[in-house]
């Protein structure tokens, strides 16, 4: 498995995000780091894990590119069967990707689904803000996952289920064959929806992992809760 980590100014949390991926059951992976132009050190501490593990590859942007075009930087340089995707201020279980991995050479899949857990730190203690949901009730699996992307959940939640690309697996292959990119977050938001519906819509063979392995980190600084992430106009051209 590929992954591909798009890095900025990660300083506080980068170095739980690499860990949980270099002590991964699954040892078979290269870990794609695109250092997006970083201004707070984070590239001396990529560099530091570049030199002890030859599993990390490091690409280094020669301007920012922001999220969208840094992973597929990422994507294009891929070398593993499957391709995920991890933010820099994320972290997630040391079984994920070895699980994801045989359920996917086990039912031949497209896209391996397992949905992320969004927590917070209150004094040290994580809050878990989205509630556990049985995705083994979905019925027609390609057809739900649509409709709860495209109309950004449903009449019980105001999110959509499907939307976190980072608790996902994509046949790299069949990525480079349709050619599936990420828009340019420069300009159009939300990235990680359009993907997915992209991606879902044209896979032959999805497969859900119903346990949540994957941390998704909510803090000041997420790039999702900005006001310039959110801009009207960005979410418009997507």
């Amino acid at each position: 498995i590929s992954i591909i980590l798009p890095v900025f100014n990660a300083k506080k949390h980068i170095e739980k995000c690499i860990d949980t991926l270099l002590n991964q059951t699954l040892q078979e992976i290269e870990i794609i780091v695109i250092l997006d132009c970083p201004t707070d050190g984070t590239e001396q501490i990529i560099l530091k894990y570049a030199e002890k593990d030859k599993r990390i590859r490091v690409i280094e942007n020669t301007k920012n590119l922001h999220i969208g075009e840094s992973r597929n930087v990422g994507i294009r340089e891929a070398r593993g069967e499957y391709i995920g995707f991890s933010d820099h201020d994320d972290f997630r279980d040391l079984t994920m990707y070895e699980t994801l991995y045989n359920t996917a050479i086990t039912n031949l899949s497209d896209i391996v689904f397992s949905p992320c857990k969004h927590i917070s730190f209150d004094e040290g203690i994580v809050v878990q803000h989205n509630k556990p949901f049985n995705f083994s009730n979905c019925g027609d699996l390609q057809s739900y996952c649509l409709k709860d992307l495209i109309g950004n959940g449903n009449n019980e939640r105001d999110e959509s289920l499907f939307i976190n690309i980072q608790g996902c697996i994509y046949r790299n292959k069949w990525i480079k064959q349709y050619g599936f990119r990420f828009v340019d977050t420069r300009a159009i938001t939300p990235e990680d929806v359009l993907f997915q519906i992209d991606t879902f819509s044209k896979a032959n063979k999805i497969k859900i992992v119903n346990d949540a392995f994957y941390y998704h980190v909510s803090h000041s600084s997420n790039e999702g809760s900005k006001s310039s992430y959110k801009d009207i106009q960005k979410r418009c051209l997507g």
